[in-house]
């Protein structure tokens, strides 16, 4: 079978409301002054500015061999030596790889566990102001995780692995991380 490897897709320009795919106006249909065009379409049939990016997103998710959940960790600034039982305060930087729109109600965790961790702890995605105003963290866009975590309270050489959840399940790349507590 053919791979796809391009989705073109055509913008709507017949009504004057210009090119691209963004957030829409729910509103009434925008007509130009002096334009012959009288139309009075509806952009969606239950108010939802984002439509058609929604369908555009699900129709391009049919062509291509993205998984739907994937996740790469890009960065972290965890310090590498800890002090025994104390506090620390780090970020994590991830981007969504996966198909699916990460939400805040769609289950979406980072989680951190170390080495020998009864249970490991875990962090709700928490999106920006502008995040919220894309409805969500759409595919190749970072993230940002603000972990808090205390140090062991023994002496040693610890590895911690971080990855993300949807719904308590793992999904994308896992990240070992070194730490030395003193």
């Amino acid at each position: 079978s053919p791979v796809v490897k391009r989705v073109y897709v055509e913008s709507f320009n017949e009504y004057d409301e210009g090119s691209g795919i963004y957030v829409g106006n729910p509103g009434p249909c925008y007509n130009h002054l002096g334009a012959e065009n009288e139309s009075a379409d509806t952009w969606s049939a239950d108010n939802d500015p984002f439509e058609y990016i929604k369908t555009t997103a699900e129709g391009a998710r049919r062509f291509n061999d993205t998984p739907d959940d994937d996740a790469v960790i890009l960065s972290h600034d965890a310090p590498a030596v800890m002090e025994a039982g104390k506090e620390y305060r780090f970020t994590v930087m991830v981007r969504n790889e996966g198909d699916l729109l990460w939400t805040q109600d769609a289950g979406i965790e980072l989680q951190l566990q170390g080495t020998g961790d009864a249970s490991p702890k875990s962090w709700p995605l928490n999106m920006t102001k502008e995040q919220l105003r894309y409805g969500g963290i759409f595919r190749g866009c970072p993230v940002a995780f603000e972990v808090t975590m205390e140090a062991p309270d023994k002496a040693g050489q610890y590895e911690f692995k971080t990855e993300m959840l949807r719904d308590g399940k793992p999904f994308g790349g896992a990240l070992k991380i070194q730490v030395k507590v003193k």
